[in-house]
């Protein structure tokens, strides 16, 4: 379980969460990596994936579209600071190097991506 340190709304349909660190799990999180947000009080428990768009100092942020019809989406839009939430990761390999500044801009189909022509290592 992870601690929600804050919660901020960027968009009516967009939250921005980000957890401390429950142990030294986040310490490799880097961002471009994904955390599993899962869901389980209800009677047929759910994940989605979310990618960490920030990463550091025992934190860790994703931000998560809100789709009313949502597993996960709902859940997550009514965080509140202090309430322990369930994430696993961090996972995958395709991440971003904070030493080139390259900045993230919102792509309406995908939620954030690199610049247009960032690709992660290995992909065509």
């Amino acid at each position: 379980m992870a601690t929600v340190t804050s919660v901020s709304r960027p968009a009516t349909t967009a939250t921005r969460i980000e957890f401390g660190d429950p142990g030294p799990v986040f310490a490799a999180a880097r961002p471009g990596q994904y955390l599993r947000a899962h869901r389980t009080e209800l009677d047929a428990p759910g994940r989605r994936n979310h990618t960490i768009s920030r990463a550091g100092g025992g934190r860790t942020r994703i931000t998560a579209r809100y789709r009313e019809d949502g597993v996960v989406s709902p859940r997550l839009s009514g965080l509140r600071e202090g309430e322990h939430f369930p994430v696993t990761g961090p996972f995958g390999d395709a991440v971003i190097d904070p030493a080139e500044h390259r900045p993230l801009h919102e792509h309406p189909a995908c939620g954030f991506a690199a610049e247009a022509d960032a690709r992660p290592s290995g992909l065509t």
